[in-house]
């Protein structure tokens, strides 16, 4: 029985000095937080939210040069769209360091790969040089954004609204309630349906 509870002894004391140093250091921090003030448990849950909406407030920039996008390919033209769609993919590469700085709550591995999507598609979207394959592309991108918005939850970029046009199978996000579709623009304009 002895042997049994030394063995026993010896395998959590192994597994403990076998955690890597970044568990180790997650650890402390978890712990730092927690120790702050009276009411630890409190200001973790601040501090989340703040990191939160740091990461929110990026979103502005990222949905304003989209949202420019959006308008333009509905207008059936393609003035700016290269233009915008690099700022678009700056934009999003900034918010994600920002995000990924310190590894901040939130920002979980999902969210890593879904902004790195975007940012691969809004500089293909740069690359574009006609109004159909510009189309396809925002397509893809489109995808991504709304994704990105249900996972910022209520701190998402409230401005944009989410529409799918059934036709094309194929969703996107616009300012107001009016329809205009990006994707066939003046032959059906008003092609599309709100989704949640």
């Amino acid at each position: 029985m002895k042997k049994s509870q030394a063995l026993a002894a010896a395998l959590i004391v192994g597994l403990v000095f076998s955690l890597s140093p970044v568990v180790w250091a997650e650890m402390g921090q978890h712990h730092e937080e927690g120790s702050h003030g009276e009411h630890g448990g409190h200001n973790d849950g601040h501090a989340q939210h703040a990191e939160m909406d740091e990461h929110a407030m990026g979103t502005d920039a990222i949905m304003d040069n989209y949202l420019a996008i959006q308008s333009t390919l509905a207008s059936d033209s393609m003035e700016g769209v290269s233009e915008k769609a690099k700022e678009l993919a700056e934009a999003l590469q900034e918010q994600h360091g920002e995000a990924m700085k310190g590894g901040q709550h939130g920002h979980g591995a999902g969210t890593h790969v879904l902004m790195n999507a975007m940012v691969r598609s809004a500089k293909s979207l740069a690359d574009k040089k006609d109004i159909s394959s510009a189309r396809e592309e925002f397509g893809i991108l489109s995808e991504k954004m709304i994704g990105y918005q249900k996972q910022l939850g209520d701190k998402r970029n409230k401005k944009a609204q989410a529409f799918v046009c059934d036709m094309a199978k194929k969703s996107w996000l616009q300012e107001g309630d009016a329809v205009r579709n990006p994707y066939y623009g003046s032959k059906m304009l008003k092609c599309g349906r709100k989704i949640k």
